[in-house]
């Protein structure tokens, strides 16, 4: 019955949470008698929740871990592609608006865009989406993990999953965002035709495991090596894998939007 209270109470708690499903759960009790859930997922529209009791029966929930929340790389200097990227247009909107807008549908709560070429320019015209940026400064010699890494230790304590995605990656719906959030993944990917695309989905707990890793490869090598396995989420969504590194890779995105 502690289930059912416990799903009960956290639908009151966030009233946009679904389908929330038990998976199991295993509590300790603390000297200060206090029962602190270590698994208990109940995973939802909102992500996993963790709750804790206390032994009058009381629940509480940590808004943290309820809420979803994204990292957009924009830091790079778009020389592939001798146009500023994250300003292209793509149908009535902006690149960059159009991810932040398919982040705020799949309901990330907090978006972080780490900014360093035209940063002045990006962020004047993002004003108003309701973003925080992070400016790598070192932009033109680090490497896209070390702007990845900002966004993810920002965000760490603020929520209880994070949506990576670089900037030029501008096609991907929604609903795949929404997919990986909903499978109750830790670490997550979505998979169109056999192959891997973005967003990815980070649990804020994976974040310092990933940030330590200090070898080759990047943040695909550091998230291999975090401990988690990377589950793969099928999607039927090419934009998942389209990015814009080049005049042809524009021409290519463009005819995929007036397609749709």
């Amino acid at each position: 019955d502690f289930g059912e209270r416990t799903a009960d109470h956290a639908h009151g708690i966030r009233n946009h949470v679904h389908r929330a499903t038990l998976h199991g759960a295993v509590e300790q009790r603390s000297h200060f008698g206090i029962h602190f859930v270590l698994l208990y997922p109940i995973v939802g529209r909102t992500g996993v929740l963790l709750l804790s009791r206390t032994d009058d029966g009381s629940l509480f929930v940590s808004s943290d871990v309820l809420r979803i929340g994204a990292v957009i790389v924009a830091a790079g200097m778009s020389s592939r592609m001798g146009d500023f990227k994250p300003m292209l247009s793509i149908g009535s909107q902006s690149i960059a608006r159009r991810i932040v807008s398919t982040l705020r549908q799949a309901e990330a709560e907090e978006i972080v865009m780490i900014t360093g070429h035209n940063a002045d320019a990006l962020e004047r015209h993002l004003e108003g989406c309701g973003l925080t940026f992070i400016r790598n400064e070192r932009y033109a010699t680090t490497q896209m993990f070390d702007s990845a890494a900002l966004g993810l230790d920002y965000l760490k304590d603020k929520c209880g999953r994070i949506l990576f995605t670089p900037v030029d990656v501008p096609l991907f719906e929604a609903s795949t965002a929404r997919a990986l959030i909903d499978s109750g993944a830790e670490l997550a990917c979505p998979v169109c035709d056999g192959k891997r695309g973005h967003p990815i989905l980070i649990a804020a707990r994976l974040v310092d495991g990933i940030l330590a890793y200090s070898g080759d490869g990047g943040l695909g090598k550091a998230m291999a090596a975090c401990g988690e396995t990377m589950i793969e989420i099928p999607v039927n969504d090419p934009g998942s894998l389209r990015d814009a590194d080049t005049p042809e890779d524009y021409k290519t995105l463009l005819g995929m939007y007036e397609k749709r």
